[in-house]
Order: C-alpha cells, then sequence, then structure tokens
C-alpha cells in the first residue's frame, strides 16, 4: 500500500437510510352524505448519500345518495421529489485502488487520485467522483399527480342500473442536471473551451387523460339461475407533450441557476415531442350462474382507435369462459378440509394500443435551418399506412383453484397465448427515401 493507505472505496459513497412516514385519515357523515380524507408523507432515503424520494399526497373521498341516486368523487393530489445521489454510481468507487486516498495532506478534497499507465500510450487519469459531490452537482427530478374520479348511479329499478363514469388525470413532471464548471467531466477541456465548461439541462412533461364511460346494469334471479347483463359505451382522449433545453458556460458551482448559463448549448437546439390519441368504442358482457355450481361468461367489445390506419381503425374483440365449483356439489359435502375447488377455462381476443399514436400517419418537419425566396420547406418524416390493424392476442386458459383447511391456497394454470397481425417495423429499399414503414407482419405463440 502507498504510504499505508487503504481506503475502503465501496463504503465511501453509501449509508444506511432512515425514512420515515406519516398518515392522518378522517371519515364520518350518515346514511345520505358521507366523506373522508386522507394526508399521507412518506420520506424515503436511498443506500447512496444524499438520494431518496420524498412524497406528499391527499386524497378527499365525497359519496351522496338522494332517492334513487348515488353520486361519489373521489380526489387525489400528489407531489413528489427524487434526488439523485451526487456521489455518482457505485461502480466508479469499485474501480478505484484503496491506496488512493480522497484527501490530501491538509485535509482538502482532491480532484485527481492517480495515474495508471498499461506501458503504452497516454496514462489513464483516474478521478475522485467524491470530488463532484462536494461543489453542488444537482440531479433531481419532481411530479406532481392530480386524479379525479366522478361516478353517478341511477337505480332505475331492484334490478336494473345505469352507472355514468368520468375521470380526470393530470401528470406533470420535470427534471433539472446541473455540473458546475469544475467537475470532472470538463477537466480535458482546452483552454479554448474555457467558458464552455458546465452545463444545466431542464426538461418537463405534461401528460392528460379524459375518460368517460356509461354502462346499463341489469341482474335478475329466476330460482336457482342467475343473469347479469353489462352493455355500454366509452370515450378517451390522451395527450402529452415534453420540453427539454440544454445551456452551456458557467462561471463556477455557486451561479446554479440555468439564468447564468453563456449560451444554449453549442449546435444545440430545444427540444419537444406530442402525442394524442383518442379512443371509443361499446361493450357487452353477460354472465350466468346456475346454484353456484355451474359459470359461464360472455362478452364482446367494438372498439375504435385514432392510432390505427384510416381504413382499420376499428377492432372486434371477445372472449367466453366456463366455470365449475366442485365444493358445492354433494360428492365433496363430507369432505370438510376443502374449502374451495374450482375448475374453469376460457378464451377470447384482446386488441393492444400501447404503440406510437403517429404511427400510421404521414408526418411531417420543417426545415428550420434553410429557406428559399423566404419560404420555409418540409420534409415527409414517415410514410402513412392506411391498413395498418389492430394487433390481437387469443388466449386459452385451463385454471383449477383450491383453498383447503382455511390457510392452504393452490392455483394451477396452463395458458395458451397467440398474437396475430403483429406490429413490425418492415425494412424498405433506400430508393424510397425512408429506412421502414409500421406494418401488421407475424405471430407469436407463448405457453405456460
Amino acid at each position: 500500500m502507498a504510504r499505508g493507505v487503504n481506503t475502503d472505496w465501496l463504503a465511501q459513497p453509501v449509508r444506511t437510510g432512515v425514512g420515515q412516514k406519516h398518515t392522518i385519515s378522517l371519515e364520518g357523515g350518515d346514511e345520505f352524505f358521507r366523506y373522508g380524507a386522507d394526508l399521507s408523507y412518506n420520506d424515503t432515503k436511498g443506500a447512496m448519500k444524499e438520494s431518496g424520494r420524498r412524497t406528499t399526497s391527499a386524497a378527499v373521498l365525497l359519496s351522496y345518495r338522494v332517492k334513487k341516486f348515488v353520486f361519489r368523487n373521489n380526489l387525489t393530489v400528489g407531489f413528489n421529489r427524487s434526488d439523485d445521489s451526487p456521489y455518482g454510481s457505485f461502480a466508479q468507487y469499485s474501480r478505484l485502488n484503496p491506496y488512493w486516498t480522497p484527501y490530501d495532506d491538509k485535509g482538502n478534497m482532491k480532484r485527481l487520485l492517480g495515474t495508471f499507465s498499461t506501458g503504452s500510450g497516454t496514462p489513464n487519469n483516474y478521478f475522485n467522483p467524491m470530488y463532484d459531490a462536494s461543489i453542488g452537482t444537482k440531479n433531481f427530478s419532481r411530479y406532481t399527480d392530480i386524479n379525479n374520479n366522478f361516478q353517478a348511479e341511477w337505480n332505475l329499478a331492484s334490478s336494473l342500473k345505469v352507472v355514468g363514469r368520468f375521470s380526470y388525470n393530470l401528470h406533470q413532471s420535470s427534471r433539472e442536471d446541473f455540473y458546475p464548471a469544475n467537475s470532472t467531466r470538463y477537466i480535458n477541456y482546452p483552454d479554448s473551451m474555457f467558458f464552455m465548461r458546465g452545463d444545466y439541462t431542464i426538461t418537463d412533461g405534461r401528460d392528460v387523460s379524459l375518460r368517460s364511460d356509461l354502462t346499463l346494469n341489469y341482474s335478475k334471479q329466476l330460482g336457482k339461475h342467475l343473469f347479469f347483463l353489462n352493455v355500454g359505451g366509452n370515450i378517451a382522449d390522451d395527450a402529452g407533450e415534453t420540453h427539454g433545453l440544454q445551456a452551456q458556460g458557467f462561471l463556477n458551482d455557486r451561479v446554479d441557476n440555468i439564468s447564468f448559463a453563456k449560451q444554449y448549448l453549442q449546435n444545440g437546439r430545444p427540444l419537444g415531442s406530442d402525442a394524442k390519441s383518442r379512443e371509443t368504442g361499446v361493450l357487452s358482457a353477460l354472465n350466468y350462474s346456475y346454484d353456484d355450481r355451474f359459470l359461464a361468461d360472455l362478452s364482446y367489445r367494438r372498439q375504435g382507435s385514432s392510432i390505427f390506419g384510416a381504413d382499420n381503425k376499428w377492432g372486434s374483440f371477445w372472449s367466453t369462459g366456463v366455470g365449475w365449483n366442485l365444493h358445492h356439489e354433494s360428492f365433496l359435502h363430507n369432505v370438510s378440509w376443502v374449502d374451495q375447488l374450482k375448475l374453469r377455462a376460457s378464451t377470447g381476443y384482446t386488441g393492444s394500443q400501447n404503440f406510437n399514436p403517429y404511427q400510421a400517419m404521414s408526418t411531417y418537419t420543417y426545415y428550420t435551418d434553410t429557406y428559399y425566396d423566404n419560404v420555409v420547406g418540409a420534409k415527409l418524416m414517415a410514410l402513412a399506412n392506411n391498413n395498418l390493424k389492430w394487433q390481437e392476442t387469443q388466449d386459452y386458459n385451463v385454471g383449477i383453484d383450491l383453498r383447503a383447511l382455511n390457510r392452504l391456497s393452490v392455483r394451477f394454470d396452463f395458458y395458451v397465448s397467440n398474437t396475430n397481425n403483429l406490429l413490425t417495423d418492415l425494412p424498405l429499399p433506400g430508393s424510397t427515401g425512408f429506412n421502414t414503414i409500421k406494418e401488421n407482419l407475424g405471430a407469436c405463440r407463448t405457453r405456460a
């Protein structure tokens, strides 16, 4: 060891975090009006020094019943801040030699720990990752969530009910990353780039979701036969956007506001994106039970989404299933250790919408750095595919549910999942001017 130094680098950036969590609740009301409120605070410390997450959330629940109507509203608001550790990544410390010390003889934090030469070429410099934690580096993110769900029920009769729902969800997020001019990442900058050291990046995003549905529920029991019918429709609108910019050139670590930057990132530009999609559909579901022994259900949905081709925006999906509660059969009545024994089987189609909302459209971008005769041009970014349709998955499932001795639960499932019309990027010849186009190609099967 050099001068008897034996630094445990793996222990330098970590800690034993002690967090705290508090919750307070209030509820009350009468048979017509009920209210409830919650307020919570959760402070979680990370394993890396100075990292953590703080979340504050509040919720208000209101319920009002008048004659044949029931109104409910649930509002939740949450605030979060997450701080990354300024000590960098743990992997940096695992590569450091124990005979390097983070402090000099005067107790000041060292910037350069040492060099290592392989015998050829320029020696490698190893910098102190703890130094960057002492100069005001900032890496944190914040978000705000607002969710409001309103529901109204109209009991037309004992077996007939209309339910309407509306929800509003807002998610706003931001992130800031600041590296001062004296950060080790700028150690190799030449004198000509002295005033380019230090950079600040800010990004923000906003996502808004509006969803509404209206359903009619009908239930009827005739002797041992129980029927439940559900029909309705839904509509939804989702929109999101992001923005970002990066500035550079900070005098020192004490000017840690982006307004002190010398300029925007050299040859850089502000960043931004947006995504918007809409969907609507109708659905129906029928459930049947005989003596709580034999069960059957059938559902059908017709759904339209803006993210698919103009000629194939709509998709049809159905499912059906059966079940048999063996524990209600006479031959198992005397088997006291069996609490539940159920056989079930189902099959059906589902569709997926977790894709680029503009994947089937022609999209353009403007030329922002050139013009002709005071006119700015635009170029095609992606080709449209009016025939692009839903990616469909058909599932087959057979299963057994067993509960015994009031403490043992066993669940067995065997399923086969077949996905057709996979959304795939199809390569195109270079003569088209594009690398790929989105197409429905291929299939996938999963078993378990």
